[in-house]
């Protein structure tokens, strides 16, 4: 399912298995189930779920996924497939966080990703969808840094909506009882989206 997919964008190991790494056991669970339905199994371990199928690996392949954290982007097949919104909960529930802020009396989602491509497609995803976001660059974090999305005051609680967060990925109930001051500036919804403001190249700020 494109939520599955999603939470790891692919991670290919001798061509013959797809590897889904992520501690949480929702989301192994979720993997386990998706796998059923497609008359796979799926091994779990601490750090990871492994799917052993060198046909998935193929298909993966066609559609446009491709090896290393630093080179994930999603494919011109998922963004023309109409399937955006249940990619983004994948991607969400994957490397994301959604709750009230750990200091502030505010609410926040976040989204953590080493690939500058695939931070702005869902940046510009984000948008069409009329929720605006932060772009941040932590160059401390692994060896080339990553970039964080940051998702402020009530877009939070409106992303949690329309990605339909379950329960158990909120860090800390959404701050639903307090005044929101968004801490990102104020962005225009767009009407649909621009398929060709998604075909960013690979370079990322120095």
């Amino acid at each position: 399912s494109s939520d599955v997919c999603s939470s790891d964008l692919g991670d290919f190991s001798k061509e013959s298995s797809v590897e889904i790494n992520n501690m949480s056991p929702h989301v192994h669970d979720m993997v386990r189930r998706a796998a059923r339905e497609i008359g796979l199994e799926a091994h779990s371990y601490t750090k990871k779920v492994v799917l052993c199928s060198t046909n998935l690996v193929k298909r993966m392949r066609v559609m446009g996924f491709d090896t290393g954290a630093h080179n994930k982007r999603i494919p011109n097949s998922v963004l023309s497939s109409g399937r955006i919104v249940p990619f983004l909960r994948g991607l969400w529930i994957g490397d994301g966080n959604c709750g009230k802020h750990a200091s502030k009396r505010t609410s926040e989602a976040t989204y953590s990703t080493v690939s500058f491509v695939l931070a702005n497609q869902v940046q510009v995803l984000l948008l069409a969808f009329g929720i605006p976001s932060n772009l941040q660059h932590e160059p401390e974090v692994g060896t080339k840094g990553a970039f964080k999305l940051v998702v402020g005051s009530e877009y939070a609680a409106m992303l949690r909506v329309i990605l339909a967060l379950p329960d158990w990925k909120l860090t800390r109930p959404l701050a639903d009882d307090i005044d929101h001051n968004s801490n990102v500036g104020f962005l225009p919804k767009l009407g649909k989206l621009d398929r060709k403001s998604t075909r960013l190249n690979s370079s990322h700020p120095s």
